[in-house]
């Protein structure tokens, strides 16, 4: 969240400034409404890791973003160092190195390295994305089939003893 859209929650009335204590400066004002982390759910279940789904969310809205932190090139490919993942995501580099992983074995993102020193380019491997959110949502259509299918054998059931 930019700053004047974190004013724009002062102007609007979202906070009462009054009701603040006096030692409520301005920069923690900011602070509090310092832009908040979205993470895409169906990616948590697609990943198997929150910070995985973390990850993937933010670098698949690389690809979309109206400003990027980076832009990906023309095949892809796009260069976070993990201090820019730690400022973006607040993933610490465990964190990080867990998730990448995550992916990586999951194909959903590509991983080579370029240059000297090295510096890891990253690419989302979107058909293996496409196809992993086809499984996921299948298998919800799946699971949401067989919970009817349980209500309704237990409706049915207890229908008789009305």
């Amino acid at each position: 969240m930019g700053t004047r859209k974190r004013a724009a929650a002062v102007d609007v009335g979202l906070v009462n400034t009054e009701q603040l204590p006096p030692d409520f400066s301005a920069c923690m004002l900011l602070t509090v409404f310092d832009a908040p982390l979205f993470i895409r759910r169906n990616f948590v279940d697609i990943t198997g890791s929150i910070t995985a789904a973390l990850m993937l969310t933010y670098a698949v809205d690389l690809y979309s973003s109206h400003e990027p932190v980076v832009t990906p090139d023309r095949q892809g490919w796009f260069k976070l160092t993990a201090e820019e993942w730690r400022r973006e995501t607040g993933m610490t580099r465990s964190e990080q190195a867990t998730a990448r992983r995550a992916l990586r074995e999951r194909g959903l993102v590509e991983e080579r390295r370029v240059g000297m020193p090295a510096r890891v380019l990253t690419r989302v491997d979107f058909d293996a994305l496409g196809a992993a959110m086809q499984a996921d949502s299948e298998s919800r259509e799946a699971r949401q089939a067989q919970r009817r299918s349980v209500d309704t054998l237990w409706e049915d059931s207890h229908a008789d003893a009305v």
